[in-house]
């Protein structure tokens, strides 16, 4: 299970003054308990939670809806998800609602996702979409460890997005687009346990 009192790898200090870093940890260990998958363990640090676990398909699948009350990311924020799926597991994992990255100012936001699925297990990792508005710097990481048999399915939708073009969800075609500035960068990593 990941070791959410340890901050985030290569994690630097602030580069600029401003608001106060937000730092929020969730792991979360799920087992087949009984013919069911349950949420057997679960660790909150910071603004990250676990909205309920539901059973929506049948007892087998848990279904877990991942929430984050500020809303967004902003400079400086480092955000870890930790997710383990104990043999013959099923589970569903998605967030509440998009992952909003706001401006920099200067200083590099962070996302690490680690997920570990044991033997026969499944992961259904679909978290809503993820909106970069203008001058962001993010470094999102995930790491998958995964052993064979195996399913694991899930991806993120990217979409760039200006402030001032979102209106009630969706684009107001009337505001000219600026030419946005920032930096993404995303790496992932998938390990084989034999």
């Amino acid at each position: 299970m990941m070791d959410i009192s340890q901050p985030p790898r290569n994690s630097s200090p602030s580069t600029s003054p401003g608001r106060d870093e937000c730092r929020a940890d969730l792991a979360l260990r799920l087992a087949r308990r009984e013919g069911r998958t349950v949420l057997v363990e679960r660790r909150e640090r910071g603004p990250l939670a676990v909205q309920k676990a539901l059973y929506q398909e049948s007892p087998e699948i848990c279904h877990v809806v991942i929430i984050h009350p500020p809303g967004g990311i902003a400079g400086g924020d480092k955000v870890s998800i930790g997710i383990e799926v104990e043999k013959n597991g099923y589970a569903l994992v998605t967030t509440s609602a998009a992952t909003k990255w706001y401006k920099a100012a200067g200083r590099s936001s962070r996302q690490e996702i680690i997920i570990r699925l044991g033997e026969s297990s499944a992961l259904d990792w679909l978290p809503q979409e993820n909106l970069f508005f203008n001058a962001v710097r993010v470094n999102r990481f995930s790491n998958s460890k995964l052993p064979l048999p195996h399913r694991r399915s899930g991806g993120t939708w990217r979409c760039l997005a200006d402030k001032r073009s979102v209106k009630n969800g969706t684009k107001d075609p009337s505001i000219r687009r600026r030419k946005s500035s920032g930096r993404i960068a995303h790496r992932s990593g998938l390990n084989r346990l034999l």
